[in-house]
């Protein structure tokens, strides 16, 4: 029809752009255990407390949660709009996150659900943004090595037994305080350089 013609010709296109984000990806830590000693209606529930609090803590700082990844969220700082990215206010969002999950966590205790920890991983670099699929069913998206890498941050978290991990492009902008710990030369599974690194861990241990 003239409407659906027009709605088309005026709407959303496909294709993209390559912009300068800042990507974190979260991963909830055990989850699997999680969600099978728990009914599905429960798992949900806990959840989307998880999830809401996030979106609430990275709004607060800037950022856009891309999409919800089952038992992960995936985050952008730089991909809408004219903003450039912020570093500082992508890490304070991601401690933010833990302060505001060990809140969570008492009233899980209180309620008899388990507890959550999570690990996230933060770069910045060159990523292509813009709308993914065909004109009659799209969906914003953010490809490439940044996003990669991300998400291979996230997963030193287990290896490390830190928190938050981010990456040696976000280091040049970082004001980084002595709870940070710095490791050189780190090989990241995919990548043929190493790169330097700073991880947190929210109750901090000895290596």
């Amino acid at each position: 029809t003239i409407l659906d013609d027009s709605l088309v010709a005026n709407g959303p296109k496909l294709g993209g752009q390559l912009k300068d984000v800042i990507c974190m990806f979260l991963d909830i830590r055990g989850f699997t255990k999680i969600s099978q000693s728990l009914p599905p209606q429960i798992t949900l529930d806990l959840l989307n407390q998880v999830f809401s609090m996030v979106q609430t803590t990275v709004t607060k700082h800037r950022g856009i949660i891309d999409k919800f990844l089952g038992d992960g969220v995936l985050v952008l700082w730089g991909s809408h709009g004219s903003n450039n990215p912020d570093s500082n206010l992508a890490v304070a969002a991601s401690q933010e996150i833990l302060k505001n999950l060990q809140t969570l966590n008492i009233h899980f205790a209180a309620t008899g659900l388990p507890q959550i920890e999570v690990g996230m991983g933060i770069h910045r670099g060159p990523a292509v943004v813009g709308n993914l699929g065909s004109q009659d069913r799209m969906e914003f998206t953010v490809i490439g090595p940044t996003i990669n890498i991300a998400s291979r941050l996230e997963g030193l978290c287990k290896e490390l037994h830190a928190n938050i991990v981010v990456s040696e492009s976000m280091l040049k902008s970082l004001a980084l305080d002595s709870s940070w710990l710095i490791r050189d030369n780190v090989q990241i599974r995919g990548i043929d350089s190493t790169m330097r690194i700073a991880f947190y861990r929210s109750e901090m241990e000895e290596e």
